[in-house]
């Protein structure tokens, strides 16, 4: 959160700190669309720690992973509650799948 912040907040402040350097780690993918993203980019770096899910997240990936987990849970015949509970309590759930 505080990475999109600091992005939004740089974009607002450009115009009167044109030299504003805004370095963002973690920022969320769905802060600014893809034409903002190449208008920032010389003054905005987002950093990315390896496989971090956050700055991948976006409206459409989110909807794609709903309709997978829709998908999934009505097309398995194991018990719902105990795949639930061993997503909870950490334990494979691929055994139920």
């Amino acid at each position: 959160l505080g990475a999109g912040i600091a992005t939004l907040l740089s974009i607002f402040l450009y115009k009167d700190y044109p030299g504003i350097k805004c370095y963002a780690f973690g920022a969320p993918g769905s802060v600014v669309d893809l034409q903002t993203s190449r208008d920032i980019s010389h003054f905005v770096t987002s950093v990315v720690l390896g496989d971090d899910m956050i700055p991948r997240t976006s409206f459409h990936t989110l909807i794609e992973l709903k309709y997978k987990i829709l998908y999934y849970i009505t097309h398995s015949y194991a018990n719902k509650m105990k795949i639930f509970q061993s997503i909870l309590l950490h334990n494979s759930y691929y055994y139920y799948l």
